[in-house]
């Protein structure tokens, strides 16, 4: 009887229809794996770019030596002097000052502070990338932008760009903020607000300036007269310590006139002409547009600061780099018409004038057109390179809207996956790249160690790089004047009270050009007092007075 029941129950419990799980939702009994993924991909993405930084953090001094500058200018601020040079802005170095009131010149807590800006500038660019993308290849999308190298390599120097790319995606969402609630109480507040962001970022890079004139130039494309001119009025009253500064420092500030130099390591060659001014602008236009530009975007070649000086300057050939151009012009293109599928709040907005991404991006890449050529590097656009793959991933978008008779789609699965695989490759080259020193910048250092333990206290070095020397020798260091007299040289030498020369293989042609022929001429004032491997570095003991037999050193 019992069997008979069960076999009923059975038999009328499989009749019964099963409802189907519709695609998309979630089963009962949990979201599983997959379903947590979906639901925090955002967060995942930007704990493993965090995650990134940390495994990439390179504990080592960096081999430019304005970190070094921004360091004692940080001193100068423990010591009361908040703004006491004419040529970098004085906000970062006010952000190291308390770091270094805890924990004094250490290099690792100053390190470690940028990488904390690193972190919040991955929270806004989360925001910047999730309004301009959709939900499934934008965490993804996010992961990429913040783990190009340009952008990694600079989370753990003691530099401006990190943090004045926090600044820079601050304001650009004040923009989106603006761009959302047009009028009100609410529009003024934004606005001050987007000032006041703005204002930091000029007072952390002066080339923040680009910054403003990249939002007033959104404000304008979207129609917006009267906040452009309210803004415009805010900025000039953040700029007046700026202006008054810049009228009462001896000899004025320094990147104006390495402006407007045609090399500004020989002021003899005299400033730009006309014709000066737009061979410039053609230079550096190849030089972003055509070869640093694609790189960044589809970073199959790689590079670092600490590669080999030909492995910095690979490009694409024209047949790849012309093609990667396309959907980055597309971009802009989209960008400053207008983007339908922004999402605001997750849903998508249409009738959108145009993107401040956009704006902000064009003007940076215009003031670096008109930056001396010399300088062109990757370097400078570290705070703009996570915007260039969100322009150049929108311009994907904009091929579609525009009617190509393609499966985009599939296309931009394939080079998203692509781009993940590039990243994570270059991630690994860089790991294994920064373990150790370039050979000459090892030996470099190497010859700093040895004054440090075999040098009296008072002496006075003369180095190419005089803040690493009086880092790492802890001695007073003084750079060589750019002179090809030698006897104008040796004056001066003797004039500030040389000690010790320190002739490094340090890729710096002034070297060769000013400091080495003085050397080889004025040999008998020389001594050589230590030598490195190959490629040597030498420390120089240096007699006003001759000494007989002393050795020369040798050139690369």
């Amino acid at each position: 009887m019992r069997s008979t029941q069960r076999k009923a129950a059975s038999d009328s419990s499989s009749r019964m229809p099963r409802r189907r799980i519709r695609r998309g939702e979630r089963p009962a009994g949990g979201v599983g794996v997959a379903g947590f993924a979906r639901k925090h991909s955002w967060v995942l993405a930007s704990a493993l770019a965090f995650l990134a930084f940390v495994l990439t953090f390179d504990p080592k001094l960096y081999i430019n030596g304005d970190n070094v500058d921004y360091m004692n200018l940080a001193r100068g601020v423990r010591q009361g002097h908040l703004w006491s040079s004419g040529k970098y802005p004085p906000l970062f170095p006010m952000m190291l000052a308390p770091v270094q009131a805890l924990f004094g010149m250490r290099l690792l807590p100053q390190k470690i502070l940028v990488t904390f800006f690193a972190g919040g500038a991955i929270w806004l660019l989360a925001g910047v990338v999730r309004r301009r993308t959709d939900g499934r290849s934008g965490p993804w999308l996010l992961f990429v932008a913040a783990t190009l190298i340009p952008f990694v390599e600079y989370t753990h120097y003691v530099m401006s760009e990190v943090p004045f790319l926090f600044l820079l995606l601050a304001a650009v969402t004040a923009c989106d903020r603006l761009q959302d609630r047009p009028a009100g109480p609410h529009a003024d507040r934004g606005l001050l607000m987007l000032a006041l962001w703005i204002a930091a970022a000029f007072y952390t890079r002066t080339a923040g300036v680009a910054l403003a004139v990249g939002v007033l130039f959104w404000l304008v494309l979207s129609r917006r007269p009267k906040h452009a001119l309210v803004l415009t009025g805010l900025l000039v009253v953040a700029a007046v310590p700026w202006f008054l500064h810049l009228v009462t420092t001896k000899g004025g500030n320094p990147y104006l006139q390495q402006l407007t130099r045609v090399n500004p390591y020989y002021p003899e060659l005299g400033t730009l002409t006309v014709a000066g001014w737009a061979q410039r602008l053609g230079v550096n236009a190849r030089t972003y547009l055509l070869g640093l530009v694609p790189i960044a975007v589809m970073p199959a070649r790689y590079g670092s600061t600490y590669s080999p000086p030909q492995l910095q300057k690979l490009h694409y050939p024209l047949w790849i780099a012309i093609p990667l151009l396309v959907p980055f012009a597309a971009g802009l293109w989209r960008g400053l018409r207008g983007s339908p599928a922004r999402r605001v709040a997750g849903v998508p907005r249409a009738g959108i004038a145009a993107d401040p991404v956009t704006c902000v991006t064009l003007t940076s890449l215009l003031l670096l057109c008109l930056w001396p050529a010399i300088w062109a590097s990757n370097r400078f656009l570290v705070p703009i390179v996570p915007l260039l793959l969100v322009i150049w991933w929108g311009g994907w978008y904009m091929l579609e809207e525009i009617g190509l008779r393609c499966r985009l789609g599939r296309v931009r699965a394939v080079v998203l996956v692509l781009l993940l695989f590039l990243g994570v490759r270059n991630l690994v080259l860089y790991v294994r790249e920064t373990r150790a020193y370039p050979p000459e910048w090892g030996n470099y250092f190497s010859a700093l160690e040895w004054i440090r333990e075999n040098t009296p206290k008072d002496a006075v070095i003369i180095d190419r790089k005089p803040g690493f020397a009086e880092f790492t020798a802890h001695r007073k260091a003084i750079t060589f004047p750019q002179e090809r007299d030698p006897v104008l040289m040796m004056e001066f030498f003797e004039r500030v009270g040389v000690t010790h020369v320190v002739a490094p293989s340090l890729p710096y042609e002034d070297i060769a050009r000013f400091l080495l022929p003085t050397i080889l001429k004025e040999r008998s004032c020389f001594r050589m007092v230590y030598q490195t491997s190959t490629p040597p570095s030498y420390v120089l003991e240096f007699h006003p007075e001759g000494a007989a037999g002393l050795a020369a050193p040798g050139t690369r």
